[in-house]
C-alpha cells in the first residue's frame, strides 16, 4: 500500500508544512469488523455510532508507520453521498483538532520565559518599595521600562496564535456536534475523547494569556 494515489506530484507538497495526514478505510459493513478493531490501541481507542446510528467510525487517533491517523467506517447503512458527507466530517475533524494543538508547543516554550518575567517583576517592585537612594530607583525603573518591553513581545508572539488555537477549536467543538455520535458498548466516543485533550490544552493557553495580561 503507498500514502499517496497515482498522479500526485510529491514535489507540490515540498515545501508545505503538514497539518494532518489520514487515512479512512470505508467498509460497506453496518458495523467496524472486529479485525479491523484489533489494529488500534485500546488504549485510546473511539468506537461509536455516528449520524444518529447511519453508519461505525473507530480510530485511535495515533500515528500508523507511515505517518498517517487510521480511521474505519462502517457505511453499509450510508448512500454514496452520505459516506462523502462522513468522510469529509472525519478528515476536518482530524484537521482542525491539529489546527488548534499548534499553540501548545509554543505555551510550552514561552512558559518558563514568563516565569523569569514574574519573578523579575517581582524583585523590581521589593527594590522600588525599599527605596534605596535616587540611582537605586532610576537604576530599577530602567530594569522595569526593559522588562515592559519584554512582556510586550512575549504577548505579540503569542496572541495571534492562542487565538488561532481558540478559534479552531470552537469549529472543531462544531464539527463534532454534528457527527451525532453514540458509543459503542464501553469505548468512548470521539467527541468525549476529544473534548478530553482540547478543553485542557484551550485552558493553558488562556491561562498564560492571563498571566501575561497581569504582568
Amino acid at each position: 500500500w503507498t500514502p499517496w494515489p497515482d498522479g500526485i506530484h510529491l514535489d507540490l507538497f515540498a515545501d508545505m508544512p503538514l497539518i494532518a495526514a489520514a487515512r479512512i478505510d470505508l467498509t460497506a459493513t453496518p458495523t467496524v469488523d472486529a479485525a479491523a478493531l484489533a489494529g488500534f490501541n485500546t488504549q485510546s481507542l473511539c468506537h461509536s455510532d455516528i449520524l444518529q446510528g447511519g453508519a461505525q467510525a473507530a480510530t485511535d487517533f495515533l500515528k500508523d508507520d507511515d505517518g498517517f491517523t487510521r480511521f474505519e467506517v462502517a457505511a453499509g447503512r450510508a448512500g454514496a453521498l452520505r459516506r462523502g458527507v462522513i468522510v469529509r466530517r472525519l478528515l476536518e475533524i482530524e484537521t482542525y483538532r491539529n489546527l488548534a494543538l499548534l499553540g501548545l508547543p509554543l505555551a510550552r516554550k514561552v512558559s518558563p520565559r514568563i516565569q523569569h518575567q514574574e519573578r523579575t517583576l517581582a524583585d523590581l517592585m521589593r527594590r522600588l518599595g525599599e527605596g534605596h537612594g535616587m540611582d537605586a530607583s532610576n537604576q530599577a525603573l530602567d530594569t522595569l521600562h526593559r522588562l515592559s518591553l519584554d512582556v510586550g513581545r512575549t504577548l505579540d508572539e503569542v496572541s495571534y496564535r492562542f487565538a488561532a488555537s481558540r478559534a479552531y477549536a470552537d469549529v472543531l467543538r462544531a464539527r463534532l456536534d454534528r457527527l451525532e455520535e453514540s458509543p459503542v458498548g464501553e469505548f468512548s466516543t470521539i467527541a468525549r475523547y476529544l473534548e478530553n485533550r482540547i478543553e485542557p490544552a484551550i485552558a493553558t493557553l488562556t491561562a498564560i494569556n492571563k498571566r501575561l495580561d497581569a504582568l
